[in-house]
């Protein structure tokens, strides 16, 4: 298997509150509960309930791909559906940020698409004459279970248009519960990758951590402190609640 490899973002935030990937589970389980699941999927009203199960699940992956703890933000009015961000590994003091577009294929369960997933893509999110999304950008694809596109005619066309984003696809063995195998498939210019995690084995792993709740990022011009996350009392309301 490839090392797959994680593009390495500058996005800015001015938003000081990020949830980590239990919370924002947990906060989609709670609705899930309520009104159920399919309800999520294929009702707008609840795009952004949706989104942050998704960007969750990405950020359990990511947690088990890296060992590094990644938080969550989603937004309102941006190119992007989401932010991630970690601290840096390797630089004191910095967060690496990235933005992440949510899409989703087979997502309503009362109609097969007639178009396969690079077709939607291509007219979507994928545009031949210009690009909306940069390097500090991915999209990642909800594959649904059971449908496997043809990556390698996809990565060729990213390399054909030059593109400077990622496409990331998630596939879940079983998506309505954390405990699952997720299968993770990284197309870029450089090539196709594709990594199976244990996303219930990083919940587990983050909960016993102390990596859970929502956290709030701290400016501050001391160089020691710059760029920390601190756990202030506990923040209130989901992940579609407290977003800008």
């Amino acid at each position: 298997m490839s090392k797959m490899s994680t593009a390495i973002g500058n996005r800015v935030s001015d938003d000081p509150i990020w949830h980590t990937p239990i919370k924002a589970f947990s906060d989609y389980m709670g609705v899930a509960e309520k009104v159920g699941v399919q309800p999520i999927l294929e009702n707008n009203q609840y795009q952004k309930v949706y989104e942050a199960r998704v960007v969750a699940v990405l950020c359990f992956a990511l947690y088990q791909a890296s060992g590094s703890a990644w938080y969550l933000q989603l937004r309102k009015n941006e190119i992007t559906d989401a932010l991630i961000m970690r601290q840096s590994p390797t630089v004191r003091g910095d967060r690496e940020v990235l933005g992440v577009e949510v899409t989703s294929y087979f997502r309503r369960t009362h109609y097969t698409p007639k178009e396969t997933v690079f077709e939607q893509l291509k007219k979507t999110k994928m545009f031949e004459t210009w690009h909306k999304y940069t390097d500090h950008d991915v999209v990642l694809v909800d594959l649904g279970i059971n449908y496997k596109p043809n990556f390698d005619e996809i990565q060729l066309y990213m390399v054909t248009i030059k593109a400077p984003y990622q496409l990331w696809f998630i596939q879940e063995v079983e998506p309505e519960h954390p405990d699952t195998i997720l299968k993770l498939t990284l197309c870029e210019v450089r090539g196709v990758h594709e990594r199976k995690l244990d996303v219930g084995g990083a919940w587990h792993d983050m909960y016993e951590k102390g990596i859970r709740g929502a956290i709030r990022t701290v400016q501050t011009a001391d160089i020691k402190k710059a760029g920390t996350i601190t756990k202030t009392k506990p923040i209130k309301g989901a992940p579609w609640e407290t977003m800008l």
